[in-house]
């Protein structure tokens, strides 16, 4: 079973009581960069809505030009209220 959601429409029910429950503990979640739809940034901040402290945006870096301007978006877009 994995640990996070795949998508803001999984149940997270279960992940959410835990988090609550020990808020002491650091948590970072892996998701894909790039996803359709600007998924990733959806998923990104669900996941931080349940208690989730970090986030790594998998393959945000693959060294072309896109880089520095797609990491400074996915940032700003996961700060946002």
């Amino acid at each position: 079973k994995e640990a996070f959601p795949a998508s803001v429409d999984d149940a997270s029910d279960e992940l959410a009581e835990n988090l609550s429950n020990h808020k002491s503990i650091v948590t970072i979640a892996q998701i894909q960069s790039m996803m359709p739809a600007n998924a990733e940034i959806q998923l990104g901040k669900h996941l931080a809505k349940l208690g989730i402290s970090s986030l790594v945006l998998e393959d945000a870096c693959v060294g072309d030009e896109e880089d520095v301007k797609y990491t400074a978006y996915a940032i700003e877009e996961l700060q946002k209220k």
